[in-house]
């Protein structure tokens, strides 16, 4: 597969923004943010002309409004049209988003037909023109269009981190599709005070930021990455198996990644033949446990890291959903009050231990042989496959992305899992980022096997799978 890039423009909002308006500061959560993995985000259409003789029309029309739509969004959006200043602020100086478009040699159905099209999916991002820098004058929102022969496409984002999380991120898209289809009038206009909620602290240091727990754990290797599906009937049978005195009505994430864990560490395990804690982090989304509650349509980051470590022993599915369930209930309503009540040096204090005494847990000498760690994160419940832009809802969508670059045999990496929905809404697409030779030992176990369909192709209908 080829892609040929046809231009890179910067598209402004369509009414320049106030002078009142023009400095965005970001919040003493999105400071932690600062310096890591921006946001991607990959939508498929198979958006076709009904008549094929007029593709060229229909694509040329297709990408005007587009352009407008996201122009007219931009106004309400508009830190997102700006460049990133320092680690307080954005400059919405309304240079616009970096915007590619682009085209693809080949249909969609022969992408999804390409043994690698994982790895290709890079090359469907605005890789180029990504923000991950989040330093001085880099973009907040970069954006690639690709069309392919038969006219469907896709539409590519990279968020930065700095400022948004991606419900923050997926917030701004379906405005997007929604101003297209002219019912702007659906979606809530976004708030930027989350600053005046959780001030910044003035002396935030580099290398406080959630990216520095990373390096105790970083592993060197050749990156791979698969996706296990989980479907519905799969997930109950799980549910049912993981209930127990400790945790009723288990949640679908609850289970699949507690099952996941369980196959993570078992192959491990019999790979390195030492018995090892399973150590794990969750991203957890915080928002709506605030109380009093956060405004709904307040932009920024509110997700923060959740911690968990299970013994050998303790590494099966009816005890690993106990602790994920500990795991994610610490970041609650009272992990929000605290933050709150504190000032933003009390509050970067109060964040900052969380993130060095999760470090020295699960690097303490009394862990005589390390731990096997995974980080985790969930995208489930955003409404990815609601955004519809006129042309019906995604045929798929992800929120990851593997870099062509990861193949190399030094490349550095984190064992990491993202779960999100499964294009029924009801099942889970996990994401397993691994090294190669780790991932070819997870797609083969058995136990995994009999719950998950295994990379499966999007354009198929869910494959439904035994749960023996």
């Amino acid at each position: 597969m080829e892609i040929e890039k046809i231009s890179e423009r910067f598209i402004k909002p369509s009414s320049p923004t106030p002078p009142h308006l023009k400095t965005y500061k970001i919040s003493l959560i999105d400071q932690f943010l600062m310096y890591g993995i921006d946001i991607p985000m990959l939508f498929f259409y198979s958006n076709q002309p009904a008549n094929p003789i007029a593709i060229d029309d229909f694509i040329s029309k297709r990408s005007q409004l587009l352009k407008q739509s996201l122009s007219e969004t931009l106004i309400h959006y508009y830190p997102l049209a700006g460049r990133i200043k320092d680690h307080l602020s954005v400059d919405c100086n309304d240079e616009g988003v970096c915007y590619v478009e682009a085209q693809a040699n080949i249909t969609l159905s022969g992408y999804f037909s390409q043994p690698d099209y994982l790895t290709l999916m890079d090359s469907l991002l605005p890789r180029q023109v990504s923000c991950s820098a989040s330093s001085p004058g880099s973009y907040v929102v970069t954006i690639q269009v690709t069309t392919f022969v038969c006219g469907s496409i896709t539409i590519g984002l990279f968020g930065a981190h700095m400022i948004m999380d991606a419900a923050g991120l997926i917030s701004f898209v379906k405005a997007w599709a929604a101003t297209l289809c002219n019912s702007r009038k659906e979606t809530a206009t976004p708030s930027f005070h989350g600053a005046s909620i959780f001030p910044p602290y003035d002396a935030f240091p580099r290398d406080a930021t959630m990216a520095s727990f990373d390096e105790p754990f970083l592993k060197t290797g050749k990156l791979a990455a698969r996706t296990f599906v989980f479907d519905a009937s799969t997930i109950s049978n799980l549910k049912a198996q993981a209930t127990n005195s400790s945790v009723e009505n288990p949640t679908r994430i609850e289970v699949v990644s507690s099952f996941l864990f369980e196959c993570i560490s078992a192959v491990l395990r019999a790979k390195s033949g030492t018995d090892k804690p399973f150590a794990f982090t969750f991203l957890v989304s915080w928002k709506r446990k605030a109380i009093p509650p956060l405004p709904e349509n307040l932009f920024g980051n509110f997700i923060w890291m959740a911690s968990g470590l299970s013994s050998p022993e303790q590494t099966k599915l009816s005890s690993l959903v106990c602790k994920v369930r500990e795991t994610i209930s610490k970041i609650g309503t009272d992990f929000v009050k605290d933050i709150r009540s504190e000032s933003s040096d009390g509050a970067f204090s109060m964040l900052s231990e969380t993130i060095t005494g999760t470090r020295r847990k699960f690097t303490s000498s009394t862990l005589t042989n390390g731990v096997n760690f995974v980080m985790a994160s969930s995208l489930c419940n955003l409404g990815l496959y609601d955004v519809d832009f006129g042309w019906g809802k995604p045929l798929w969508v992800t929120c990851v992305d593997v870099p062509v670059n990861s193949s190399s045999a030094d490349h550095e990496f984190l064992n990491s899992v993202a779960f999100m929905d499964s294009r029924t809404g009801k099942g889970i697409e996990a994401w397993v980022f691994m090294d190669e030779e780790d991932l070819v030992l997870l797609e083969k176990y058995e136990k995994l096997l009999a719950y998950a369909s295994a990379t499966p192709n999007p354009l198929k209908p869910d494959l439904h799978v035994s749960h023996s």
